[in-house]
């Protein structure tokens, strides 16, 4: 009877480490990738899709599908000034050089400005800040913005963009 007792207790062990292990490993907020100054060289506005999005930096730690809710959190962040956006802006070029699909301009121009349909928020080990979230419509970026602060020094000074804001 102890040994059964024992072997039900090893595989509720075992069973236990595999789970954690697994959520570990499917933990998307540990993706390498997501870093301040890839999502500067891979993603293209206009061009990039949720699906891109995904195959880059895993599953989005939140979504949000709601029309008004998505446009009210862009129009707020557009219009703070403060936070890692407004320091990228004053102090790199980030804004000035990231990649834009040419033809997706026109296409922005149709639509009302800054009109969104949802947003994907990623938070990361590499990202040195709070989040990125990127804004899309009809699943295709155009738009995303950075959480408000820095949150890892050591990660921001590796990053070509986050070090200059020191």
């Amino acid at each position: 009877m102890k040994k059964i007792f024992a072997l039900i207790i090893t595989c509720l062990a075992l069973v236990a480490v595999g789970t954690a292990t697994f959520v570990y490993n499917n933990n998307y907020d540990n993706n390498d990738n997501l870093t301040v100054s890839n999502i500067h060289n891979k993603v293209v506005f206009g061009k990039t899709t949720k699906k891109d999005l995904e195959n880059l930096y895993g599953k989005p730690t939140e979504v949000n599908n709601n029309h008004k809710s998505v446009n009210k959190t862009f129009d707020y962040w557009n219009d703070f000034e403060g936070g890692v956006d407004y320091m990228l802006e004053d102090n790199t070029d980030y804004w000035e050089t990231v990649r834009i699909y040419e033809p997706a301009l026109k296409k922005q121009a149709k639509m009302k400005i800054y009109d969104y349909d949802s947003y994907l928020e990623y938070k990361g080990k590499n990202l040195g800040v709070n989040y990125v979230r990127f804004y899309l419509n009809k699943n295709i970026v155009y738009g995303l913005q950075f959480g408000k602060n820095i949150t890892n020094d050591k990660i921001a000074k590796k990053d070509k963009y986050l070090k200059r804001l020191y």
